[in-house]
C-alpha cells in the first residue's frame, strides 16, 4: 500500500492526495526524494492524521458506520444492497445516511445502485479508524 502519483492514478485519485502525503517527506530530511515506500510511510500518517481526519470528524456514528460497512466489503464501488446486508438492515433505510454522505462529499454513486468512496485510499483508513466491524 502506497500514495504514489501512479496509484493516485490508478485509484482515480485526486492531486490533493499526492500534495498533501508528500509534504512529509520533505521537513527535516534534507530535501525531496522521489516517491516509493519512503514516502509512504511517511505519507500515510499525515494524511491519517490530516486529510482522512478531517474528513471523519465530521462525521455522525450512523454515517461512520455506513462508510465502514463499505469498508469492510472491498475496494472499489459496492452495490447498496450488500452495505444494507452488512449492516444487517433494510435498504430502504440506508437512504438518508446514504443522502447526507452524498451531500457532504464522502460517497458518490458510479452507477445505479453502487456507492463508492470519493477519496481515494479512504476505505483503507476507515478499517485503520475502526478496526473492528460491528455492525
Amino acid at each position: 500500500m502506497g500514495v504514489t502519483i501512479e496509484q493516485g492514478q490508478q485509484k482515480g485519485g485526486f492531486r490533493q492526495i499526492v500534495q498533501h502525503g508528500p509534504g512529509s517527506i520533505y521537513e527535516g530530511d534534507g530535501g525531496p526524494r522521489p516517491f516509493g515506500q519512503d514516502a509512504t510511510a511517511k505519507a500515510i500518517p499525515r494524511l491519517n492524521q490530516n486529510f482522512f481526519r478531517v474528513r471523519f470528524d465530521r462525521l455522525t456514528p450512523s454515517e461512520k458506520n455506513f462508510l465502514r460497512a463499505t469498508a469492510h466489503l472491498g475496494p472499489g464501488p459496492q452495490r447498496t444492497g450488500d452495505i444494507a446486508e452488512a449492516l444487517g438492515v433494510k435498504i430502504s433505510s440506508l437512504g438518508p445516511v446514504r443522502a447526507k454522505l452524498i451531500k457532504k462529499g464522502m460517497i458518490y454513486s458510479p452507477a445505479h445502485g453502487d456507492m463508492a468512496f470519493t477519496v481515494p485510499l479512504f476505505d483503507e483508513f476507515m478499517v485503520r479508524a475502526i478496526p473492528e466491524f460491528n455492525p
